[in-house]
């Protein structure tokens, strides 16, 4: 959280709030993820992620009343599915600009 802060919300969001020109997205994210420490934290953390949005999405059905031996299996499925498409589009991002495909 702190690296996707300080790299992208300080570098880009915050310098259009302050009416100044941000980074161009495109040339920040690819010299970001040119470094493969970054690139590894960036995967190590959306995999810890996927973990907590996997048992989030069906706990959430579950807070909401949907507590059956029915339900929960189906839902915990479809959150590990939902939870695996998530993080491999958001994985593949760093690797796509480290493996060099980012080139223009």
């Amino acid at each position: 959280m702190i690296m996707h802060l300080t790299h992208f919300w300080v570098k880009m969001q915050l310098q259009h709030f302050l009416g100044n020109e941000g980074e161009n997205p495109y040339d920040l994210v690819k010299k970001l993820f040119s470094n493969g420490f970054y690139v590894a934290v960036y995967v190590i953390w959306i995999i810890a992620l996927y973990f907590h949005l996997s048992h989030g999405f069906w706990s959430m059905f579950q807070s909401m009343g949907a507590t059956n031996s029915k339900w929960i299996p189906r839902l915990q499925k479809i959150a590990i599915i939902y939870s695996h498409i998530i993080m491999l589009g958001f994985i593949s991002i760093p690797i796509y600009f480290f493996l060099g495909f980012g080139e223009v």
